[in-house]
């Protein structure tokens, strides 16, 4: 009578769920929180936070404001942006880069030191700069 359904059933990937929650994700590295801490700060479990990231679970509004305030955002920046049809692209897994930065500056220990990476790895919501044909520097 019942049909179950696995969420191993359901793709979420490219789902506007999955958009958010991976934005969630995102900010939550960048402030170091882990999903039971960011839990903790909105009165959620950090069951609701691992469903939501990974687009398992649609997002409250309500509750989406009090993740904008726990990482100290605005709940703009957690929702998508339109598509950025990208000419010529220098750099095809800028995504995976991003994600690979914010992880291992999470495990950089020393505030000091972390202070000083920001600028080196911080990211541009807008256009990224490509090096010109004769740069010296090779990505």
């Amino acid at each position: 009578m019942f049909t179950s359904v696995r969420k191993s059933d359901f793709n979420p990937i490219g789902s506007i769920n999955y958009e958010i929650g991976q934005k969630v994700e995102s900010c939550r590295l960048i402030q170091g929180y882990n999903q039971r801490e960011l839990a903790s700060k909105i009165g959620s479990t950090y069951q609701e936070i691992n469903n939501y990231e990974l687009g398992y679970s649609p997002i409250p509004i309500e509750k989406l404001y009090r993740i904008a305030g726990a990482l100290s955002v605005s709940i703009i920046d957690l929702l998508p942006g339109p598509t950025e049809l990208k000419e010529d692209s220098w750099y095809e897994d800028e995504d995976e880069e991003i994600v690979y930065l914010t992880k291992i500056h999470i495990e950089i220990k020393d505030q000091e030191l972390r202070k000083k990476l920001y600028p080196l790895i911080s990211v541009k919501q807008t256009k990224s700069v490509k090096p010109g044909r004769n740069s010296q520097f090779k990505f």
